[in-house]
């Protein structure tokens, strides 16, 4: 308490940080599709703010269980009051991959995936972005059940790819 003018008050003192708490988003999924293959997991993930910078994000995602996977973007305005960003990122999966014909598993694949990607984009306000950018990698494929005669496949892989995103959800 503090008296100010012959005014009793509150004093509350606060220290600036650099940084931000880390934020953990957990989650499950389920894969049913296949009533007799049901398939599960945990996911999470774990974003920094303020990371190396004002209004930069170290976004992680993981993933554990019939899907392993690990990604990670870090999203960075070109200065502080730019709506302009770039966000390198880099991935790598390991999981099933199924082919049906009718309601028959005719074959399941564990695939790998690895790669990086660059992009580059534009924040309209809080809840808008627009970005653009190039992914490259590798990919590869085993058999684990089906006919031995079925092809694999392993290889380099690259795309682009533009996006439109507006969350305009409140919460």
């Amino acid at each position: 308490m503090i008296e100010r003018d012959g005014k009793s008050g509150l004093l509350i003192g606060a220290d600036e940080k650099s940084h931000a708490p880390p934020v953990v988003k957990p989650g499950i999924f389920i894969d049913g599709s296949d009533h007799a293959n049901i398939r599960f997991g945990l996911a999470a993930r774990i974003t920094l703010s303020d990371f190396g910078g004002f209004r930069s994000e170290l976004r992680n995602d993981f993933a554990v269980g019939s899907r392993y996977a690990f990604s990670s973007e870090y999203f960075r305005p070109f200065n502080t009051h730019s709506n302009w960003f770039v966000a390198p990122s880099i991935n790598a999966a390991r999981g099933p991959v199924d082919f049906y014909q009718d309601n028959k598993r005719l074959a399941e694949y564990v695939t790998w995936q690895t790669g990086a990607g660059l992009d580059i984009g534009y924040l309209f306000g809080r809840s808008s972005e627009l970005r653009a950018g190039y992914t490259y990698g590798y990919r590869s494929s085993a058999l684990r059940i089906g006919s031995p005669e079925l092809p694999t496949f392993k290889g380099r892989y690259a795309a682009s790819a533009a996006s439109f995103t507006h969350d305009g959800l409140d919460r």
